[in-house]
């Protein structure tokens, strides 16, 4: 009896030591599977065949997963590649099922930026710009992909801004027909995709230009600019390119436009019905001349 309590003890104890153990192992995989990483990213002006250490602060950066595990060199060229041609919202939509876009803060007085808690795996990593409400890329810097390591160890990535060529410019004008706005909102378009946005107002004199636009895609196509607005209720809206590089926008007040319409049905009227003077001359003289006989009549019978 005694032998079978000792047995029951001593299996107690295993199953013990043995749950424990399993336990154990379970809560350092689970510890090893929620390691991150941090990524380092520092903007250095390109000058001088890239040996500038000029840093470049307030630049804001977008990191967007795009694989759970490290990727080699070669396979970082050709994403990095095959990307760049697709705008910030298509590349959030292909890869959405990895998580939403990280945006870093701004680069510091170094040029440098930190993001932490990155999981494991790949990033496509590109400098953004807000437009709006909207984040969009921003043609400072070339995007590039890089590797989250497992530990917490830094990963320096070094993006040196292009120094920017002048690049295209393009006049942005308002003309006003009626009362005008305190201010209107321009939208400016590349190939039908919105890229940049202005306010034209009394204080920049109702113009804006455009600077430092790229004047041709990577594959070497030509890209077409134009220009849009908000049309503010109560006017009407007409947008004429003067030439390559002057966009005049004309909002008359439909009022305004209405009053000089009726003006010009009324100028039409009066021309088409001078006949009707005449007639009306025409009766008056005829009953002036029987007026006349019949007051030569009376005057003759006396």
């Amino acid at each position: 009896m005694r032998s079978i309590k000792n047995s029951s003890l001593i299996l107690l104890i295993f199953m013990m030591i043995f749950s424990f153990t399993i336990n154990s192992v379970y809560a350092k995989e689970a510890k090893s599977s929620q390691d991150t990483g941090s990524i380092s990213i520092v903007k250095l002006l390109n000058k001088e065949n890239g040996k500038s250490v000029i840093p470049v602060s307030g630049s804001v950066f977008g990191l967007i997963k795009i694989g759970d595990e490290e990727i080699g060199n070669k396979e970082k060229e050709v994403l990095a590649k095959q990307l760049e041609s697709m705008s910030l919202e298509q590349i959030q939509k292909e890869y959405e099922s990895k998580g939403k876009m990280i945006i870093s803060n701004a680069t510091d007085s170094k040029g440098e930026t930190v993001v932490s808690n990155l999981s494991v795996g790949s990033y496509y990593i590109v400098e953004i710009t807000k437009i709006g409400n909207l984040w969009k890329k921003s043609n400072q810097t070339s995007p590039l992909v890089v590797n989250s390591e497992k530990t917490s160890k830094l990963v320096k990535v070094y993006t040196k801004s292009t120094v920017p060529s002048k690049g295209k410019e393009l006049l942005v004008k308002k003309v006003w027909v009626g009362n005008k706005l305190k201010r209107i909102q321009v939208y400016l378009y590349a190939n039908e995709q919105k890229v940049d946005e202005a306010e034209l107002s009394e204080s920049n004199g109702w113009m804006y230009t455009f600077k430092a636009l790229k004047e041709k895609e990577i594959n070497g196509k030509d890209i077409i600019y134009s220009v849009k607005e908000e049309v503010p209720s109560g006017y009407i809206s007409e947008i004429k390119e003067n030439s390559t590089n002057e966009f005049v926008i004309t909002n008359t007040e439909k009022s305004n436009r209405s009053s000089s319409d009726a003006g010009g049905k009324i100028g039409s009227i009066i021309k088409t019905g001078d006949w009707k003077v005449y007639l009306i001359i025409g009766v008056g003289i005829v009953l002036m001349a029987l007026g006349y006989k019949v007051y030569r009549k009376k005057t003759d019978k006396k």
